[in-house]
């Protein structure tokens, strides 16, 4: 006989839920996988940025002959 449990968000620990972005970590970072991980608390992530330097456009002629 199978049997299903739903499973929702607030299910999660509050770590998985919530997540905290900073420039910079520290040792007393709430980080996943670190000694001292508190899952009851947000997590600590750094914040990511975009390179923009790494968009470009390319533009083109087309010629029908």
């Amino acid at each position: 006989m199978d049997s299903k449990v739903n499973v929702g968000l607030n299910d999660l620990p509050t770590g998985t839920r919530e997540t905290n972005y900073h420039k910079t970590l520290t040792s007393s970072s709430n980080v996943p996988g670190t000694a001292g991980y508190d899952s009851s608390k947000p997590s600590d992530d750094l914040k990511s940025y975009i390179n923009i330097g790494g968009l470009g456009i390319n533009v083109g002629i087309k010629i029908g002959i």
